[in-house]
């Protein structure tokens, strides 16, 4: 009985931090279309974003060993990622596996914040031969007010 008691605790206490972990908060969703010539994206005055989810435009064709990754290329003007100098920052999404994503959303940007993106176009079978991408990518973000 006492091991059934501590067994329906653990239960309750995992479903019950589940519950918390994929909370978002409140607030009004927003997709966010970019490309590698996109200007820098700000937070407006007043406002905190929670970027939920990233994807990209790229279609897989097998056979191709090409794939597309989003990386963060700048936060507050601090360069995240560039590839021409071997600087490899945040992968937000990954069109091949999702080993390659090392962020765990949300992400969340207050208000005057700046973030930029950045496509690139890996070889699988020459990853040092990446280069930017002409793919469009998206951000999923909730924008909330600062109370």
């Amino acid at each position: 009985m006492k091991n059934l008691k501590l067994i329906l605790i653990g239960l309750f206490l995992f479903y019950y931090s589940s519950l918390t972990y994929c909370q978002l908060p409140q607030g009004k969703a927003k997709l966010i279309k970019f490309t590698n010539t996109s200007e820098l994206l700000k937070v407006p005055e007043g406002k905190t974003w929670y970027i939920t989810s990233a994807f990209s435009s790229h279609n897989y064709k097998p056979f191709i060993p090409e794939i597309a990754n989003i990386y963060i290329k700048s936060i507050n003007g601090a360069e995240l990622t560039n590839f021409e100098t071997n600087l490899v920052g945040p992968c937000i999404f990954s069109y091949f596996t999702s080993t390659m994503v090392n962020v765990n959303f949300p992400i969340a940007l207050p208000e005057g914040s700046t973030i930029s993106f950045i496509i690139v176009k890996h070889n699988m079978q020459a990853f040092w031969k990446s280069k930017e991408a002409d793919f469009t990518g998206y951000v999923s973000i909730i924008e909330t007010d600062i109370h």
